[in-house]
């Protein structure tokens, strides 16, 4: 993971912030926080199964950290400050609205029940989605599963 993440913030990682790049839960709650802090706990899930499926389905990294610090899977990771994700990454709340702090606690809890047991709400086959108000162009060729709230999910290939 720290190859990776060194690429992804070469500039920014230091020997006191390393702790922070072992933190599976803190990453898969900021992950969902990111990618679905403002479409409620549904939308907050599938991104925490997507996640999760990708982790099983071994292609896309090794663990939660590998998964979400692959280079161009989750845009957040290269759009927000290093700041802002080590932040997320320990709960930290001090700098963020009261709706935002309660979408981080919900992520935190979702990244938990995840990572400790609690059943998906997606098959295991779906690791691709968007949101409803884009059109990419990568998921041609895959297999839709459906639409849940704003995202579009679909199976890999």
């Amino acid at each position: 993971y720290l190859l990776i993440l060194l690429w992804l913030f070469p500039s920014k990682i230091a020997s006191e912030q390393l702790s922070y790049l072992n933190n599976e839960l803190g990453w898969l709650a900021a992950n969902i926080y990111f990618e679905a802090r403002n479409q409620g706990e549904i939308g907050m899930e599938i991104v925490r199964d997507v996640t999760l499926n990708r982790v099983q389905n071994g292609k896309y990294g090794i663990g939660p950290i590998g998964v979400i610090t692959k280079r161009k899977q989750f845009s957040w990771t290269h759009q927000q400050s290093w700041d802002s994700i080590q932040k997320r990454i320990r709960g930290s709340t001090s700098d963020l609205n009261t709706k935002d702090v309660l979408a981080l606690q919900l992520s935190y809890k979702i990244a938990s029940e995840g990572l400790y047991g609690a059943s998906r709400a997606i098959p295991e086959g779906v690791i691709y989605y968007h949101t409803t108000e884009v059109s990419p162009s990568w998921n041609k060729g895959l297999k839709p599963y459906g639409t849940y709230g704003l995202h579009v999910l679909y199976y890999g290939k």
